[in-house]
C-alpha cells in the first residue's frame, strides 16, 4: 500500500505524477485536450487521447525508452486506479472514481441534524392552510 495515488495499465504499476513540468502540462494538453487540473477527470471516462499521454509521460519519466505511436495497442479497460492506502480499487468496478470528499460518518450525520419539535418538546395539533 502506499500513500500517493497510483494506476495500472497492463499489469504495470505507477505513481501518478504529483509535480507537472511546464514542458509535461504543455505536452498533456496538446495531445489530449486535458490540463494538470482535469488529467484526473480525463482518466477517469478513459478518454484515448489522455491514457496514451499519460502513459507515456511516466514511461518517460521512469526512464523508459519509448515513442508515443508505440502506446496505440495499450489495452485501455486494464486501467485502474489505486487509491492512497488502498488496495486496487475493486468496490467501483475497477473504474476508479477518485473520492473528491470522506463521506460523514451516519452517526455524526444524525447528531448534527436539528430536533424537528418546538423547543417546549411539543408538536403542533393543527395543520396548516395547505396541509389541512
Amino acid at each position: 500500500m502506499s500513500d500517493k495515488l497510483r494506476f495500472t495499465i497492463e499489469d504495470r504499476e505507477y505513481a501518478f505524477k504529483e509535480n507537472w513540468t511546464v514542458e509535461d502540462a504543455k505536452f498533456l494538453k496538446k495531445e489530449s485536450g486535458a490540463t494538470v487540473t482535469t488529467v484526473i477527470d480525463y482518466l477517469d471516462r478513459r478518454d484515448p487521447e489522455t491514457v496514451q499521454a499519460v502513459v507515456f509521460l511516466h514511461k518517460r519519466a521512469n526512464g523508459e525508452a519509448v515513442r508515443f505511436n508505440d502506446l496505440l495497442d495499450l489495452n485501455i479497460a486494464s486501467f485502474r486506479w489505486h487509491l492512497p492506502n488502498t488496495e486496487p480499487c475493486g468496490a467501483c468496478g475497477g473504474r476508479g472514481t477518485i473520492p473528491t470528499a470522506p463521506e460523514p460518518d451516519a452517526e455524526e450525520s444524525a447528531k448534527e441534524e436539528p430536533d424537528p419539535t418546538k423547543a417546549s418538546g411539543t408538536t403542533r395539533k393543527k395543520g396548516t392552510s395547505k396541509t389541512g
